[in-house]
């Protein structure tokens, strides 16, 4: 009788863990289409470019500064 029980607490265990895990996938494909449409969407809407393009474009990585003049206090040092 015990060991019945405890083969049937092992069952109960296996069947709650093989439906935790198809939850878990089952999640995670939603999640990956959810986020499919959005960026489909925000293509359809006329988005060139996503946000990571924009923030990762070569225009980002130029100095700021490499072409302005300097300033009155910085000028000794502008010169050396």
């Amino acid at each position: 009788m015990e060991q019945k029980c405890q083969q049937r607490a092992s069952v109960q265990h296996e069947e709650q863990a093989q439906n935790f895990a198809a939850h878990q996938i089952a999640t995670s494909q939603l999640i990956s289409i959810d986020f499919a449409n959005a960026v489909e969407a925000s293509r359809s809407r006329g988005a060139h470019k996503s946000h990571f393009d924009t923030i990762h474009s070569s225009a980002s990585h130029e100095m700021p500064y490499e072409n302005a003049e300097p300033t009155r206090a910085g000028a000794a040092n502008w010169n050396e």
